[in-house]
């Protein structure tokens, strides 16, 4: 067996123990995440974030290839710390730093073993992981801020085009028909999904050409982020006002029916337009499909 060979196999084989060994530590942690993932609403999209993740480190792997790998014991230092954030998370029973951990581990165990370059190149894909890490207590507390928010300016627009309403507190009230925002009302769902989405969206973001251009990138990227939050809310605000005016023409069976389930999908490709319209406008233009999935290399 030539040298070349053996070397190729004992590198598989140490990798193989290193990921079992990763496996077994957080074994726990993944079925937790995959039964709050599946129990609660807000969380529903987190099934998709490590699909996304691979894919994205999968279609790397011509790149990864050709980088040398060249370990760094800073990447010890991010061991350790995952493994305090997860030794803190299991004590406190927090999922949310137990989650956390997996990730700042992972990252910590690529960059000691294959070096800067290679952690570079996957930076992004480690980082979307964070987006699969519940913070179910944080959530609550928000969101009742948000359900008085979503009343509040629901009620106005239904005022705006003259619709006699009367707000109490969560329970907006027209002649026909009325309404309590409920939790699953908040948009904090919508808003967790779609902060997911426009992350990504803004890595695949190109179009800056220039110095000057490339110098404003980053501040352009982050402002289409930031524009997820006024996007999400007032699009789920509008959803409310329409829901409130189907339920008082029509009846509470029409607006809690197909119409409360089809409302929702419209009001997210409603939501992605507007963000990819921000996009445009900010002059981030044409998402890199080509750097995607290239079908040549998928054929290959």
């Amino acid at each position: 067996m030539p040298s070349t060979v053996k070397s190729r196999t004992k590198k598989g084989i140490f990798l193989s123990l290193i990921g079992l060994l990763i496996v077994c530590l957080y074994f726990k942690t993944f079925i937790s995440l995959f039964a709050t993932w599946r129990q609660s609403d807000y969380y529903s999209h987190a099934f998709l974030i490590p699909i996304v993740s691979a894919f994205l480190v999968w279609h790397k792997r011509k790149e990864l290839r050709n980088l040398p790998f060249e370990g760094s014991f800073l990447g010890l230092g991010l061991v350790l710390l995952g493994l305090l954030l997860l030794f803190i998370g299991t004590y406190g029973d927090v999922l949310f730093l137990r989650a956390l951990s997996f990730v700042v581990l992972l990252a910590g165990v690529i960059l000691h073993l294959f070096g800067k370059k290679v952690m570079r190149l996957l930076r992004f894909p480690i980082l979307f992981l964070i987006f699969m890490a519940p913070a179910i207590s944080v959530l609550e507390a928000v969101s009742l801020r948000l359900q008085l928010l979503a009343a509040s300016f629901a009620s106005l627009m239904l005022g705006l085009v003259g619709m006699p309403v009367v707000l109490d507190g969560l329970t907006i009230q027209i002649k026909k028909f009325t309404l309590t925002v409920e939790m699953p009302c908040s948009g904090l769902s919508s808003l967790l999904s779609m902060s997911a989405l426009a992350f990504l969206y803004v890595h695949l973001l190109s179009g800056l050409n220039g110095e000057n251009e490339i110098k404003f990138k980053r501040a352009r990227q982050a402002a289409v982020l930031f524009s997820v939050v006024p996007i999400v809310l007032l699009a789920n605000c509008f959803r409310i006002a329409v829901v409130v005016v189907v339920g008082h023409y029509f009846g509470e069976n029409a607006a809690s029916g197909f119409f409360h389930f089809g409302s929702g999908l419209l009001i997210f490709f409603i939501t992605l337009g507007l963000l990819i319209m921000v996009g445009y406008a900010l002059g981030l233009h044409g998402i890199r499909f080509g750097q995607i999935l290239d079908v040549s290399e998928v054929r290959s």
